[in-house]
């Protein structure tokens, strides 16, 4: 399957009569991670809705990043998100390659308290009265189990990563506020002193580990491969047990214990070399050999994949490109269970940095913020005594390092950066820290003992917990990852996200649970510090489990373990209740509504007519499977502008020809829509047909009597009793979701053509 663009989600549909199915899919590295499979009926957000019939199950596949919600109304329209630059939109030592994550700010989803006045959507008399509790009954049929729907849970949290040390994206923040790297550092790192080493970068040499096997999954330590393949530049040579120039060309590169290292040219009827290597240490098993590059060359490693695109820059699927000398090393003898080549790249400090840096933080952020990544690095990989006598990777196990940096625009920048920054380290009471950083904290740093152990015990002076707030020049405190300050305004991707998870995957985790019934944070398991919870505790019809914050993450496949509420529900909001509440989880799961952060929608909300027009447009899209057109003319309403939450929804509707305004020549854009307005934007949306009412209350010869009567015959709207259908009543949050998920039910069920 392939990744689709800003959505990383896949519908596949199980042939009638299949009892299973077996899902297999390959990983694109650095692309695809943490895939999880949940069931679905309905069109996923942004993408298309595929039909599924009565007896056909659907099923998706998605992966641990999917698509961003943004703005203070919780109907704001959705986007996708990521970094700007390098590979790795994550940007941290401890984030993996992914998409954009969900996030979601501000407390109600739709404001609105205009008294309903005339109608817009048609001629006659409106009235006005109290919000009707209840509309009619939901027009789906009977869910079979496991409920598509409902059986999800939402997790709201913050952050990406482990969320100790520096955060990239609280760096990237407070650098474009000009704040020196020295203050960055000061800040995620207190009480840490700003050394200068004596070994200038360019004479320091480092060590890297070649971590990625050859399905591009990483590890901890070097990986082995019975082969490599190699294009070797002009003017290289092998050093072992001896010495042997190496013409250009490319090799496939063996080790046999009986003759050493066996290098083949790939040409037909080329050269092929065979060398012993120098024992690693004295007493070793292992052998080295090295490939000297020549200076201002590089060699090709295919690498990670050993069919990589050589004509690629892609950094899993292309190949990769090193400067200095690679190392190999193998056992001399032959037939462990880990037999095969390791390779290392010994490279000057300075072009490892130069690598590190815009692969751990986008070239084009801010210089400060990339200067305080390059100082957190190379105390990083000091610490680590660079490679040379323990493992040092180049994935985010350690640090992300591709090999030579060969970027034409920014590589000239990264260098002004290390260069600036040359030999400079974090130390605390005499020592190298543990400069530990993160993609991004959620507005609180956690401690190194939640980052990495149980959260208790006392953890490093530098890297406790708490909230990230920093103080100006001027005295005004900031969220780095949040802010809005003097005209500039900043809100990290990751600061907010959300993410829908099946409860059968949960159950699949935890199995001694039986069926999931809650997720909870324990009473006293947050740490009020960093509000970082220690425990997750997962209750179900067979008992409760409880799990490490950050093992619950990692296994979920969570950005982070920074969960912002307590409880945690199966997908449904929290003040919901009575007879619309399943109606309005139904609208929540189709996407065509939203809530805040705690799960709260405010049923009894007045909903205005610019996010009832929102929740149709969606549902109609859905359906559709696609956007609706926005048309070349935009609507003279006095009161709908470009910028408004709601302005491209109001676009397409009135292009479709299913809105229209007022006398006065507005649209009633924060005015409560009422339940007649309601029924004539859903005839003309679903395409239904004029059919008689028998309400005592709506006019037979009204304007809205056949717009209520088709809705009325479709059962998307009923009335609030057998003889009214209280046509001037302003409808609520809660009614509004109904109609519209009922609409868009009735008509994926193939009774309408929108």
């Amino acid at each position: 399957m392939d990744v689709v663009p800003g959505g990383l989600v896949h519908e596949v549909v199980v042939p009638p009569g299949a009892a299973e199915v077996t899902l297999a899919f390959a990983e694109v590295p650095g692309e695809t991670t943490q895939p999880r499979v949940g069931p679905v009926v309905v069109g996923t957000a942004g993408g298309a809705a595929t039909k599924v019939s009565a007896k056909t199950a659907g099923w998706t596949l998605q992966a641990s990043g999917d698509s961003q919600v943004t703005g203070t109304n919780g109907d704001a329209s959705t986007s996708t998100g990521g970094s700007d630059s390098g590979t790795n939109p994550g940007g941290g030592g401890d984030a993996a390659a992914g998409s954009a994550t969900t996030a979601e700010s501000g407390a109600t989803a739709d404001s609105g308290t205009t008294p309903a006045g005339g109608s817009g959507e048609g001629t006659g008399a409106t009235a006005t009265g109290t919000d009707a509790s209840a509309s009619g009954a939901s027009a789906t049929a009977t869910s079979t189990q496991p409920n598509p729907n409902t059986d999800w849970v939402r997790f709201f949290g913050g952050g990406y990563g482990h969320r100790t040390g520096m955060s990239q994206r609280g760096a990237q923040g407070l650098g474009k506020l000009g704040v020196p790297y020295r203050d960055i550092l000061a800040h995620y790192y207190p009480g840490a002193e700003l050394v200068k080493r004596n070994t200038a970068d360019a004479k320091q040499q480092v060590r890297v580990g070649l971590s990625l096997d050859e399905n591009g999954v990483q590890s901890g330590s070097p990986q082995p491969r019975l082969l490599w393949v190699v294009d070797v530049p002009d003017g290289a040579t092998l050093e072992g047990a001896s010495t042997q120039a190496l013409p250009a060309g490319t090799y496939n590169v063996t080790f046999d214990a009986a003759v050493g290292f066996r290098w083949a040219s790939q040409a037909t009827g080329g050269p092929v070399f065979e060398l012993r290597g120098k024992p690693a240490s004295s007493g070793s098993t292992t052998e080295r050999l090295e490939l000297v590059i020549p200076q201002g060359k590089t060699a090709q490693l295919h690498y990670p994949l050993t069919n990589c695109d050589v004509k690629s820059e892609h950094a899993f699927r292309g190949c990769r490109d090193y400067e200095g000398r690679l190392e190999f090393e193998a056992p001399k003898k032959v037939g462990s269970s880990n037999a095969g080549i390791i390779v290392r790249n010994k490279v000057s400090l300075y072009d490892y940095l130069v690598g590190v840096v815009p692969h751990e933080s986008p070239a084009s952020w801010s210089v400060e913020a990339l200067k305080a990544q390059a100082v957190a690095a190379r105390t990083y990989a000091a610490r680590q005594n660079f490679g040379l006598t323990t493992n040092l990777v180049d994935s985010t196990y350690d640090q992300v390092f591709y090999g030579r940096y060969s970027d034409k625009t920014y590589r000239p920048k990264i260098e002004q950066v290390v260069q600036a920054t040359d030999a400079q380290v974090l130390m605390y009471g005499g020592a190298l820290i543990s400069a530990n950083f993160t993609a991004g904290n959620g507005g609180y740093v956690a401690s190194n003992t939640e980052a990495f152990g149980d959260g208790t015990g006392e953890p490093l002076p530098y890297l406790r917990g708490r909230e990230d707030r920093f103080v100006l020049a001027d005295g005004t405190a900031i969220t780095p990852e949040f802010y809005q300050y003097k005209g500039t305004s900043y809100e990290d991707t990751y600061f907010r996200w959300r993410r829908d998870v099946s409860l059968t995957v949960i159950e699949k985790l935890w199995p001694e649970i039986g069926t999931l019934q809650r997720i909870e944070v324990p009473e006293g398991a947050r740490n009020p510090d960093s509000m970082t919870p220690r425990v997750i505790r997962i209750t179900g019809s067979a008992g409760s489990v409880e799990v490490l914050a950050r093992v619950f993450r990692s296994r979920v496949g969570l950005p982070s373990a920074f969960l912002l509420p307590d409880k945690l529900y199966p997908r449904e909001f929290t003040d919901v209740a009575g007879a619309l509440k399943e109606d309005v989880n139904r609208a929540y799961q189709a996407g065509l509504v939203d809530g805040d952060l705690w799960a709260r929608f405010y049923p009894e909300e007045k909903l205005t007519r610019g996010a009832f027009t929102k929740m149709i447009v969606e549902a109609l899209e859905r359906l559709r499977g696609g956007p609706l057109p926005k048309g070349e003319e935009p609507p003279n309403f006095s009161d709908v502008q470009p910028g408004q939450a709601f302005y491209d929804y109001i676009l397409k509707a009135y292009t479709a020809g299913i809105i229209n305004g007022y006398s006065d020549g507005s649209f009633g854009y924060d005015k409560p829509i009422n339940r007649q307005e309601a029924a004539a934007i859903l005839k003309r949306a679903f395409g239904l047909p004029v059919q008689p009412e028998s309400f005592k209350d709506v006019p037979d010869n009204g304007a809205f009597a056949g717009a209520i009567g088709a809705v009325s015959a479709a059962g998307i709207m009923k009335g609030i009793s057998d003889t009214r259908f209280a046509p001037g009543e302003t409808m609520t949050r809660a009614m509004a979701a109904a109609v519209a998920v009922r609409g868009f039910e009735y008509c994926w069920a193939g009774n309408c053509q929108p």
